[in-house]
């Protein structure tokens, strides 16, 4: 939202690609679904770049984003039970390329009735982030110097768990939360 960004982590169904796209639909930018590049800054803050405008949702997800449907592009292997939507080609106006990284929150599905957000330790942000993101990496002996940047970056940003309940429209109203409190 106006180049401040939220950065969502955590492990695949916990919530992150419905976080984003409810925010696109709120009139929020959109910049990717699963990988964010992250460069440091010289005054410590974080800047994080869209890789992909892309999203991928299962079938049931999917009929969640009506408007996406008809852009859904199914998987071609048996073992892909997701659908690719290039979101550059639906919604190019909504797409950011970078924002500076004001927060983390990691979305967790608890059932309450409507979200809401509390702090995160730092400690429960690393251990929520680093299996998603560093296990991810090409090479194994990157993983270790990626560690210690991913720390440097959570020590830098204030981290929230965002607990996900039944009323999902209300999750930008959150996010604005955690934005109007730290941009």
């Amino acid at each position: 939202r106006n180049g401040d960004g939220v950065l969502f982590g955590g492990p695949g169904g916990s919530g992150k690609s419905t976080t984003a796209l409810k925010c696109l639909e709120a009139g929020f930018e959109y910049m990717a679904d699963d990988y964010v590049g992250l460069k440091a800054m010289p005054d410590g803050t974080f800047v994080g770049h869209s890789l992909f405008c892309s999203t991928h949702l299962t079938p049931e997800h999917l009929k969640r984003f009506p408007f996406l449907e008809p852009h859904a592009i199914p998987g071609r292997l048996l073992r892909e039970d997701k659908s690719l939507v290039m979101l550059s080609q639906v919604l190019p106006g909504g797409l950011s390329r970078k924002a500076r990284i004001r927060a983390v929150a990691l979305p967790r599905v608890v059932g309450a009735a409507s979200p809401r957000i509390r702090e995160a330790s730092k400690v429960e942000s690393l251990l929520r982030l680093a299996p998603s993101s560093l296990l991810m990496l090409p090479y194994a002996g990157m993983a270790a110097r990626e560690f210690e940047k991913l720390s440097r970056f959570l020590q830098s940003v204030p981290t929230y768990w965002l607990e996900l309940g039944g009323n999902m429209d209300e999750i930008p109203l959150r996010i604005a939360e955690i934005l109007d409190r730290h941009s």
